[in-house]
């Protein structure tokens, strides 16, 4: 694999595992059902796609904020990018 597709990778593993983290952590206190009522939202109102959102949700965050620590450590200036 080349550098861009090992980047890739690593932002999408590690971010699943801590949104795997964070969805067991957020939901272990929160209970999606109760969320729903109080938003009133037109999403469907069950447990189950409420931990789905939920899930989705903490994988873009995490998934973005690795991006950007990749994104900002491939462009650092001063130091020629590493060969690979």
């Amino acid at each position: 694999m080349d550098r861009r597709q090992r980047d890739i990778a690593v932002v999408g593993w590690v971010s699943f595992l801590v949104a795997s983290a964070a969805t067991m952590l957020f939901f272990a206190w929160i209970d999606p059902q109760e969320m729903s009522q109080v938003a009133e939202s037109p999403l469907p109102h069950d447990r189950m796609s409420g931990y789905a959102l939920g899930f989705f949700f903490f994988w873009a965050v995490t998934a973005a904020a690795a991006a950007l620590t990749v994104y900002l450590i491939r462009t650092r200036h001063g130091h020629p990018p590493p060969q690979d």
